[in-house]
Formats: C-alpha cells, sequence, structure tokens
C-alpha cells in the first residue's frame, strides 16, 4: 500500500486512515543493517552457527467497532444494527481550583491517569499537582456506554479525547465566569498560565481559582445562565464506526497504525541455548500522548513476544490436565 494510497479500503470493509508503510519498513531495514546482517548470517552458516533474522510488519487497529460484533450472527437474525465506539470523562474543579478527572477507561498499568493529568494542564493551565485522575469505574456513578473499558488501544483515540472535551468545556464556563466578572466578552478573554487576561489589557485579569471560587461560594454573582458549580462531562464518538453493510462489510476499527520488527537470533547447536542478538522495531503511532509511555509499552510488548515465544507454553497431561498451571512451571521473562 503505497503513501498515496490512503485512506485505504480493505477487501473486509476496513478503511486504513493514514500512513508511510514503505518508510518504516524502510527505517527499520536501515536501522537493523539488514543486508549486512544477511552477509554475517551466511559466514555464521559456513562456520556451523545457527544464526537467524525475522521480519514482522504489522497494521495496528485501535479502538473497536462494535459492530462488528454482529458478524457473528447469520445476516438476516440481527436484530438492530450495532456499531460506535464512545467514551467518556467527568472533569471537576473545586473553589481552590483543584481539579479530579473520574476516566470510564479502567486502566491496568498503562498510564491513562497520567495522560489525563496532561491534558487537563494543557487545557486548563492548571499545575500537574493541582490535578487527581481517578480511574475506577463504577457504573451505578458515572456515564459510560456499551463500548467503556480497556482494550482494543482505544484512551488515545477516545478516552484522551473525552477528557479534553470535558476540559474545554469546563474551561468555558469559567471564561464566561471570568469575562462576568471583568465585564468584558469571553472573546475578549485568554488563558495564560492559570489566569483570565483581556487580549488587548492583560492588567485586568482574574486568575482561574477567583473564578472557580465564586462559581461554589458566590453563586449570587453570577448571571441567570450560568449554573452554579463545576462540574462538566465529555462524551467522545467517532463517526467512522458505522454497521455491516449489506455486504458485512465494515470499518472495525477507528484508526490504524504501522510498525516493522527486525530480530536477531542465535541458536546454540548443541545446547539449544537461544541469544537475542538485535532487536529493532519502528512504529508510525501518529501522535504520541506521551513518548515515555509509549517506549514503556514497546518495552512490554517485546518482553511479553519474548515470553510467548521462549518460556511460557500451555502443557497438558495425557488426560487433559493443565501441568503449568502455576508460575512454577509457567515461566515468564
Amino acid at each position: 500500500i503505497g503513501a498515496d494510497q490512503f485512506p485505504y479500503h480493505t477487501p473486509l470493509g476496513s478503511i486504513y486512515d493514514s500512513g508511510d508503510y514503505e518508510a518504516v519498513l524502510n527505517r527499520a531495514l536501515e536501522l537493523s543493517k539488514y543486508r549486512e546482517l544477511r552477509e554475517q548470517q551466511e559466514r555464521a552458516r559456513e562456520e556451523g552457527r545457527y544464526l537467524g533474522i525475522g521480519l514482522a510488519v504489522v497494521v495496528e487497529p485501535s479502538g473497536t467497532n462494535m459492530g462488528y460484533v454482529t458478524l457473528a450472527q447469520p445476516h438476516e437474525e440481527r436484530a438492530r444494527d450495532m456499531s460506535g465506539c464512545t467514551d467518556a470523562a467527568t472533569i471537576s474543579m473545586d473553589p481552590s481550583g483543584r481539579v479530579t478527572v473520574r476516566l470510564t477507561s479502567t486502566p491496568q498499568g498503562q498510564g491513562h491517569e497520567t495522560v489525563a493529568t496532561q491534558i487537563v494542564v494543557d487545557e486548563l493551565g492548571v499545575p500537574a499537582e493541582h490535578v487527581h485522575a481517578i480511574a475506577e469505574m463504577d457504573t451505578s456513578a458515572l456515564p459510560w456506554t456499551i463500548t467503556t473499558g480497556s482494550y482494543s488501544s482505544r484512551f488515545a483515540p477516545l478516552s484522551a479525547s473525552a477528557v479534553a472535551m470535558a476540559a474545554r468545556k469546563l474551561r468555558a464556563k469559567l471564561a464566561r465566569i471570568a469575562a462576568h466578572l471583568l465585564d468584558a466578552d469571553v472573546d475578549e478573554l485568554e488563558l495564560e498560565d492559570g489566569v483570565f487576561k483581556m487580549r488587548d489589557d492583560p492588567e485586568n485579569s482574574l486568575p482561574l481559582r477567583a473564578a472557580a471560587g465564586t462559581a461554589h461560594w458566590n453563586s449570587s454573582s453570577l448571571p441567570e445562565e450560568i449554573e452554579p458549580g463545576l462540574y462538566e462531562t465529555g462524551v467522545y464518538s467517532l463517526q467512522v464506526t458505522s454497521p455491516p453493510n449489506e455486504e458485512d462489510q465494515i470499518d472495525s476499527s477507528a484508526c490504524y497504525g504501522f510498525l516493522a520488527d527486525v530480530v536477531v537470533v542465535e541458536v546454540d547447536p548443541d545446547t539449544y541455548d537461544i541469544r537475542i542478538v538485535d532487536y529493532v522495531t519502528v512504529h508510525d503511532a501518529g501522535r504520541i500522548l506521551n513518548p515515555m509511555i509509549v517506549d514503556g509499552q514497546i518495552y512490554g510488548g517485546t518482553a511479553h513476544g519474548i515470553g510467548g515465544t521462549l518460556y511460557e507454553e500451555f502443557r497438558y497431561n495425557e488426560d487433559g490436565q493443565l501441568v503449568t498451571g502455576s508460575f512454577m512451571d509457567y515461566l515468564c521473562p
């Protein structure tokens, strides 16, 4: 698929939104010195050494479209169309200007709270230490949808967008309060370092925390159209995720990344000891929200791959009894 062919429509209905797959592959070959590796491999085998080179390329979907679930049913038995890729987030601010963000993405260590904090800091200009992100989902107390959860790489395109929407709603309300207190129009204000300032008269300003305090403890000073309190919900949905068509084609995910990996492995022909000589991975992940977290995920994915290939095995005896049921027998790197 050439860089000039995006968005690329696959036979099954997926729409690869963007990318330059050839450039990613070429970068992986360049970093790994692939041609030199093949020469090393030839020399190694002449010496009786087993040197292997593995190459993999992957189109990585993100943000599942729930509509694909209906494909498990015969066409005539589908009761209703299903589709969509949606998530929600709520954000509140106390009288001192401190923020609480509640996520519905239920992470298991992916760093969602860190990125949500980043987004709030960017949108509201508050210090990171004044933001508390909570990722404990309670469907009886928080807004949620059928697609809520932590799966299919959906945090960046969906949950992060919901956080940004909620934060922007909160900022808009605070700006209206500040404009009222400064006797100005909202369009005349800009938010800089936690302070609303008149664009043409920066000395005429109001700290964001003052606007927050007014919303909580001086509600009688607010105009009728502004409700007291600071609590907003953002619900974000990707409209590209539609139900299957008459030919059962469906875009099963919201967006698609690409990666290319090259690995060099040497196996001792006498002891079968395995040594990973080198590993190169190149990713086109679109807009990266937190490079450090992404690097950690790449290392973690590599570790999982090593584990699945070399250590971890579901073994059963002749009676069908699992004999690798604990970490005493089921090994992890």
